[in-house]
């Protein structure tokens, strides 16, 4: 078995391509327990209060992304668990676009999805029973 290269991760965390940075952090603080940590316009990171949720936000066309890799992201989903999606719901519906309203899945989902910036799609989802459906 090989060991592995990197030893000592302090943190791993996705960073999303956008058009809007700033916007896109804003919809996100509205959305999510986070509070930016970092701001120079055109990356944002915004971290929850305890350091367990991070997602790091780029100006798709900076120079610091690859060239061939400068477009905004698309069709991206992020998911987020809640023990509450009704309430969520409730609180956010006329908040954001509605991509698919509230609805309960055969497979033991209760969920809503909004779009923010960049067709990033935000998936909002309480399990229902086992949620083995």
């Amino acid at each position: 078995m090989s060991k592995m290269a990197l030893n000592s991760v302090s943190a791993l965390y996705p960073v999303i391509a956008v058009a809007e940075p700033v916007a896109t952090a804003t919809d996100l603080e509205a959305l999510l327990p986070m509070e930016r940590v970092f701001d120079a316009n055109w990356f944002v990171q915004l971290v929850s209060a305890d350091g367990r949720l991070q997602l790091g936000l780029v100006r798709y066309d900076h120079e610091s992304v690859p060239v061939g890799w400068q477009n905004s992201a698309s069709g991206l989903f992020v998911t987020v668990d809640t023990d509450d999606a009704s309430a969520a719901w409730s609180s956010l519906e006329d908040r954001f676009e509605v991509v698919q309203p509230l609805r309960d899945e055969e497979w033991g989902q209760r969920h809503f999805i909004l779009r923010l910036d960049g067709d990033i799609l935000v998936d909002v989802v309480e399990m229902l029973g086992d949620g083995n459906g």
